[in-house]
């Protein structure tokens, strides 16, 4: 089968898992083009910016030039709201890849709605159920998931990865999102067709382990500022309950007394405890103001976390990086320890 040349559009923080994991998971898909909006924050430059991470060695075109789809076969769109400014572009896209005959994966578009169970008893899987949460939402949960999915299948386990958003379905994996914004369903529906669905993805797919992301937050951060209030957390741990977890944190919010504490929140309102941290480089700002209900966060350079890490050896739960493949291996085998 021919590989397809891909353009991601817009290619900003969302679009960090997938530009990272795209060609791990599916190497029939090569990145050929990140396009982006002009004046948006990596036009011209790495997108590795965006988070301050290392540097990736994939630039970001402008969207409106002529050549952007140049060599492409596919166009992906990102999901979201298109009267976003960040998709000032798209249709002019969309029209110019139809012409060319290029194949647009339009995720802002409604995708297939998957049907499973709304009552019934709960499905107990016998696979092993890994978790990967975050503290705040905006600490690489997705990306982490499928960092730790691909540290499986390097070491020759089958795995499933229910994570991020729609464009999950180009991995070979399963969005987490399909059931959490679904309104037609109440939440106690939400939580037995979540355990439909894994118990779907265990008959067929016959993984030896399903890592789920957690999305949202652990707990309201201030009267101002909810946090997603942890809802998430309660409705998937219902769902089903892990054999092992990971939690990534701020680097400001690492310490051993914080992580014991989250420890011990966690396991008396889910019923789980974490077995590794990652530390995200995210900090939050600390001119931090909560009027517009949002925690402002700034990304901090990649050395202070390698030096957070490095001095965390006394820590009750293992630290690391998980973004650098080191971080990731280290997760990876500390995880394999706990399953077995």
């Amino acid at each position: 089968m021919a590989v397809k040349n891909v353009a991601i559009y817009p290619a900003d923080k969302h679009a960090l898992p997938l530009v990272k994991y795209l060609e791990v998971y599916n190497p029939q898909m090569r990145i050929e083009a990140l396009i982006a909006p002009a004046g948006t924050g990596a036009v011209g430059k790495d997108i590795s910016v965006l988070d301050n991470r290392e540097g990736t060695g994939r630039m970001v075109a402008d969207s409106a030039t002529p050549e952007a789809l140049l060599r492409c076969t596919d166009l992906i769109i990102l999901p979201g709201n298109p009267q976003e400014p960040r998709y000032v572009d798209s249709q002019r896209l969309i029209q110019s890849a139809t012409q060319s005959g290029i194949t647009i994966h339009n995720f802002c578009c409604p995708q297939p709605k998957l049907d499973f169970p709304r009552e019934g008893a709960l499905y107990q899987p016998k696979v092993p159920i890994i978790f990967v949460a975050g503290m705040l939402d905006i600490v690489n949960t997705t990306e982490i998931a499928l960092g730790l999915g691909a540290a499986f299948k390097r070491n020759q386990y089958k795995v499933a990865v229910l994570a991020g958003d729609e464009t999950s379905r180009l991995l070979g994996e399963y969005p987490v999102s399909s059931f959490l914004f679904e309104q037609s369903l109440t939440e106690v529906e939400k939580i037995v067709w979540l355990n439909k669905y894994i118990q779907h993805i265990a008959e067929s797919a016959k993984p030896h382990v399903i890592i789920v992301q957690v999305p949202g937050g652990f707990e309201r951060y201030s009267l101002k500022t909810h946090n997603t209030f942890g809802v998430y957390y309660y409705l998937i741990s219902q769902a089903i309950l892990p054999d092992a977890a990971v939690l990534c944190v701020p680097v400001n919010r690492c310490e051993n007394k914080i992580i014991y504490a989250v420890n011990n929140a966690c396991s008396k309102r889910f019923g789980f405890t974490f077995d590794a941290v990652h530390v995200s480089n995210v900090f939050i700002d600390p001119l931090h103001d909560e009027n517009d209900g949002r925690i402002n966060f700034m990304h901090d350079y990649p050395k202070r976390v390698e030096a957070v890490v490095a001095g965390s050896h006394e820590n009750s739960v293992p630290l690391f990086n998980m973004i650098e493949n080191d971080g990731i291996n280290g997760a990876y085998e500390c995880l394999l320890r706990r399953l077995t």
